[in-house]
């Protein structure tokens, strides 16, 4: 099955889980046993959905729990392990979709099209999603992005905000790079991508796997140690590289660290190198040897640089750091220097 992060849309997924679960037949039925008694979820004083809690019944002489159609056993066995009596029912469809451990979308539980019905059931289809330069972004009936050039007077932008998005400066970032023509599916993975991607502009083109991943490369902390009395002298650097905290997995985030860290090497060394405090020490970068880099449980992947000994002038001429191109032709770029 197709496997997508959740994360931004945690409130909207929860939702589409818990009409599912409805849809399939949950209301009324035994759901596991503990100390001798069932827990099923009812509608309180027959209420409505929303006052749906979980509590304590006693089971027949012979109670057999329920599952739902849709979902296998082990991934069934572990949403039940957050249920709690005298919970709602919505909150615990929450709490499932918020674990991370929980792969709904790679287990067929929340598809795209789950999604996408959920958008056609808000009435989003031909309403406006973006104004811009003239022209008004729309899905279509089928689900395709489209632009009209006419923008009628009081036409406003659909407050999208009504479908329970978990950010919507990341839908508002996303909704820049929706080209006419995209599928609601290539347009919501873009919306999932955008966690915390720097405001870069780009009029009409995609961001790179480079950009989607550093988010920021801090500037450099520039520290003595305490045993050195010499002011204006450094003897470590210190850089912070920001990662995506929801978007991967750390094993993802590892892998994609390790296919992109020649890449992120460089970044780091041209933040250095193009520092004003750093070209005022007056002290060649290949001075400095990498002694430390670690992905931190914040997902800062951190780079610490302590100075050489130096043992004769002439050694480790200082490495060259390649700018960005403006044109396509690729040139070799130097790793950090390891010693």
């Amino acid at each position: 099955m197709d496997h997508f992060k959740l994360k931004n849309l945690t409130t909207v997924v929860s939702k589409i889980l818990g009409n599912k679960l409805i849809k399939d037949g949950i209301v009324g039925q035994p759901l596991v046993i503990r100390t001798g008694k069932t827990v099923d979820f009812i509608q309180a004083y027959g209420i409505g959905m929303n006052n749906m809690i979980c509590r304590p019944i006693h089971p027949g002489a012979s109670v057999k729990t329920w599952a739902p159609s849709f979902i296998d056993e082990a991934h069934w066995a572990q949403m039940l392990m957050h249920l709690r009596p005298g919970q709602r029912f919505w909150g615990w469809c929450l709490h499932i979709v918020d674990d991370e451990n929980l792969d709904l979308t790679t287990a067929g539980i929340i598809t795209m099209d789950d999604i996408a019905e959920s958008f056609r059931e808000r009435d989003f289809v031909n309403q406006p999603m973006r104004i811009a330069k003239g022209k008004i972004y729309f899905f279509d009936e089928n689900l395709v992005y489209q632009c009209r050039k006419e923008v009628y007077e009081g036409v406003r932008v659909l407050p999208i905000r009504h479908w329970p998005l978990e950010n919507m400066t990341f839908w508002q970032m996303a909704a820049t790079h929706f080209i006419p023509g995209m599928t609601f599916e290539e347009c919501m993975r873009r919306y999932l991508e955008m966690e915390r991607v720097g405001p870069k502009k780009k009029p009409e083109g995609l961001y790179t796997k480079l950009e989607l991943l550093v988010q920021k490369v801090s500037s450099p902390e520039f520290e003595r140690s305490t045993d050195n009395p010499k002011q204006n002298t450094v003897d470590r650097i210190r850089v912070e590289v920001s990662l995506p905290k929801y978007r991967l997995s750390r094993q993802e985030l590892l892998a994609e660290i390790k296919a992109h860290k020649s890449e992120i090497d460089n970044l780091v060394l041209e933040k250095i190198v193009q520092s004003k405090r750093f070209q005022k020490y007056g002290v060649p970068i290949n001075c400095f040897r990498l002694t430390n880099c670690i992905l931190r449980a914040d997902s800062q992947l951190e780079y610490l640089f302590e100075l050489k000994e130096i043992h004769g002038a002439g050694e480790n001429p200082p490495p060259k750091i390649m700018r960005r191109e403006s044109n396509d032709k690729k040139r070799a770029r130097p790793g950090i220097p390891d010693d």
